[in-house]
């Protein structure tokens, strides 16, 4: 007959046999389960008010991270009120042990590593798969929160299959969307006056209206790739070959010269008017561009709730265009897929939300 493993007082770990034998219950004083398990047992001595449900598989592709804060916080709230949980899983899976690892970077403070061997200290058979430990990385990473509308989390979400069925929409990846109040897996934030903007923010606006649709801070960031060997296979294995000259990359103009900003006959007979947009100029030529490459085509931003109202990013569509959201501009300003693309400097960006560079232009807010 299976037992159950003390880990800390109050909190224990085993598999369905454990929550069936009513006898350890007792001995152990369980007063709070936590099932990891698609389909509960039928009955349970313990109230269903202290009962908490993960209805996930043991599949590779199973987003298992989105109950990491909710069972943290439920796991922690029992023993805090000096109850005894027993966190159960099928015999030979791993959710339950995960789970626990995830309580373990939640409260104490450790990483993936430490936490995946303490428990297996204690149970020595304890195997966890790949995508499982990367989930507890992801968490680690994150400082032991959830927060869908983090871009890893986000990424990493899109690439569960499973976490865009039923589990999450795609309200619930952008922020300040209204579908982030029914966000049942996030950890809560606590509340806090905004933070006005700086001066000298960079932003970027609609080149036919100027209309303004997102910050730097929106700019998703990526490591320019290849460029063109990215898109050629022929000329990559060439070049790799070495019977041809890897590509020159084109280069897009800089924009226009700016007059010389040192002092200087010229700078000092400007008139006042013209010196402040020559000083405008002077800085938005020094400053670093929202672009990541010369190369690149796109700014690839994070889903924006204007994208909601003006484009279709909507639930059961995975692409689209993205349309300026002034009802009396409505020009196409980029597309969006949450498969991702390849920008023109060879990354491949996922989810990508592309304004063109040509459709859009970058100024800064005095």
């Amino acid at each position: 007959m299976a037992a159950m493993e003390a880990l800390e007082p109050g909190l224990y770990m085993g598999t369905l046999p454990d929550c069936l034998e009513e006898q350890f219950l007792r001995e152990a004083s369980i007063t709070a389960l936590v099932c990891c398990m698609s389909s509960p047992p039928a009955a349970s001595s313990i109230d269903e008010t202290h009962t908490l449900h993960v209805p996930l598989d043991e599949l590779e592709t199973a987003p298992l991270f989105l109950y990491f804060g909710t069972c943290a916080r439920f796991i922690k709230r029992q023993l805090d009120e000096h109850g005894h949980v027993l966190v159960f899983g099928a015999d030979g899976e791993a959710c339950h042990v995960t789970i626990v690892a995830a309580y373990l970077i939640h409260t104490r403070q450790r990483t993936a590593s430490q936490a995946l061997e303490f428990l297996r200290a204690r149970c020595p058979t304890t195997q966890v798969p790949a995508s499982f430990c990367e989930q507890l990385e992801l968490y680690e990473k994150e400082q032991g929160r959830v927060n869908l509308t983090q871009p890893a989390v986000r990424q990493f979400l899109l690439t569960r299959t499973n976490a865009l069925e039923g589990y999450v929409t795609p309200g619930m990846l952008i922020r300040d969307h209204p579908d982030t109040q029914n966000d049942p897996y996030s950890d809560p934030v606590e509340t806090r006056p905004p933070v006005p903007e700086s001066a000298g923010t960079t932003r970027l606006r609609c080149k036919m209206c100027r209309r303004e649709l997102a910050s730097e801070e929106h700019v998703v960031p990526h490591e320019p790739g290849k460029g063109e060997l990215s898109f050629d296979p022929h000329k990559r294995d060439s070049v790799r070959k070495g019977l041809d000259k890897a590509p020159v990359a084109r280069q897009r103009g800089s924009g226009p010269a700016v007059p010389p900003s040192g002092p200087g006959p010229a700078a000092v007979a400007l008139p006042p008017h013209l010196a402040r947009i020559h000083s405008a100029m002077a800085m938005q030529g020094t400053r670093k561009s929202l672009l990541h490459s010369a190369r690149c085509s796109a700014y690839f931003v994070e889903p924006l709730v204007w994208m909601t109202e003006s484009s279709d990013v909507v639930e059961g569509v995975i692409s689209g265009r993205l349309m300026c959201p002034n009802t009396k501009c409505q020009a196409k300003l980029g597309s969006w897929t949450w498969a991702g693309t390849q920008c023109a400097c060879g990354a491949w960006v996922t989810p990508a939300f592309a304004l063109q560079r040509a459709k859009v232009d970058e100024v800064v807010r005095p």
